[in-house]
């Protein structure tokens, strides 16, 4: 760990176990919190200043640090906030855009100093995946303008500060954060396949948003609509938070895994296979809010998406595409009435060939992606986005 890192992390706990310690005067009454994150604070000192010390036990310190250290930042980031928007609410705008954006950089000594310390790919996943939920889980604050809580609430805040950290993450474990590379202009290039991959997104968004909407298999295909739209802020931010979050955490799985197969042939096959199945593995978080059968429904067609979504990105090397149709998908369900309550299963022939047009059709373009020139493309792009860290080890 650089020192300069070190210490700037070492501050911000420090700075963290003085607003824990001073909680009750904050009007923080859960002593029993208290405790647990002042002796967490200590252990995660001690993790910081030890030294030769056997590798296990170096490894089960590092795995403390990254699981309890975003814990202490953000709950020492919340105490202060809420207390300092509740007794100067006359200030609250210039409190709000100071705390929002010291939450935009809280979490980057930590994980430039510990996280990117992390070597192996199952780990560095797991580590990536728990940084987006610790992110993510952006602390509401009561009392706010609308407009500030809803943009703490919808997660934006979290989505723009994860891109950020996750920047500095990249770029710690040596892939050089890229994520709009330069077309290289090659013979295997072709623009009319990339054309071909955006008019498939514009149906993908058309079918996902608009479509789907007759009482018969065959009307299915005929059906189109949608319920009254109406744009709100908050619509328009959840979707945005979506599509800027969720395509960061693709981005970050997709350069891990590229990596930890490295001496796999089919190495890019395999990245965007895994790193769809992750993606659709996380909407099983939606179990509880939604039936079984919706949430099935949803893990396998995000799967499918994802495939896309993956190609879309190393096709182009532009991840502000992904980003783009992401967040075009939400957004139009977002705005139509009822858009943001959960599905409900109901197992009939046309539920089924919604979902079976939803996966055959990306995984039809993943197929006819991996043959040819433009398979060739793919692993072109790869190979730029990891030479980095080859470079290194020259």
């Amino acid at each position: 760990m650089k020192k300069y890192w070190k210490n700037y992390l070492i501050a911000e706990i420090v700075i963290g176990a003085i607003i824990i310690s001073l909680g009750e005067l904050l009007g923080n009454k859960q002593n029993s919190t208290k405790i647990i994150l002042l002796v967490t604070i200590i252990v995660d000192l001690v993790a910081l200043y030890v030294r030769n010390i056997p590798a296990k036990l170096a490894i089960l310190l590092r795995w403390i640090l990254i699981f309890t250290v975003p814990i202490v930042l953000q709950g020492a980031w919340k105490l202060a906030y809420q207390f300092l928007v509740k007794h100067f609410s006359n200030a609250e705008i210039l409190i709000s855009i100071i705390f929002f954006v010291i939450y935009l950089v809280l979490d980057i000594p930590f994980v430039v100093g510990v996280v990117s310390k992390v070597k192996w790919t199952i780990p560095r996943l797991i580590a990536v995946g728990w940084l987006m939920e610790i992110i993510f889980a952006t602390p509401t604050i009561k009392g706010t303008d609308k407009i500030i809580h809803q943009t703490m609430s919808n997660g934006l805040l979290a989505a723009i500060a994860f891109v950020i950290t996750g920047c500095y993450l990249a770029q710690a474990w040596g892939f050089k954060f890229n994520p709009d590379l330069k077309f290289i202009k090659s013979q295997n290039f072709s623009y009319l396949v990339l054309i071909a991959l955006i008019v498939y997104g514009i149906w993908d968004i058309i079918w996902n948003d608009f479509g789907a909407n007759g009482n018969t298999v065959a009307s299915v295909f005929l059906s189109y609509g949608a319920a009254p739209m109406k744009f709100t802020y908050n619509s328009f931010a959840s979707a945005l938070e979506a599509g800027i979050l969720e395509e960061m955490m693709r981005y970050l799985n997709i350069i891990i895994l590229l990596y930890g197969l490295r001496n796999y042939k089919n190495r890019v096959n395999l990245t965007i296979l895994i790193s769809a199945g992750l993606f659709g593995l996380s909407h099983l978080s939606n179990l509880g809010w939604q039936d079984l059968g919706s949430t099935l429904d949803q893990i396998a067609t995000t799967f499918a998406a994802g495939l896309y979504l993956g190609i879309l990105y190393l096709y182009s090397g532009k991840l502000w595409l992904p980003m783009i149709e992401h967040f075009c998908l939400d957004f139009f369900v977002f705005v139509q009435e009822g858009g943001d309550l959960p599905s409900k299963w109901t197992n009939d022939p046309v539920t089924w060939t919604i979902l079976l047009v939803s996966v055959v059709a990306p995984v039809i373009v993943y197929i006819w992606m991996m043959f040819g020139k433009r398979q060739q493309v793919l692993e072109e792009n790869a190979k730029r986005i990891v030479a980095p860290m080859f470079e290194q080890t020259e």
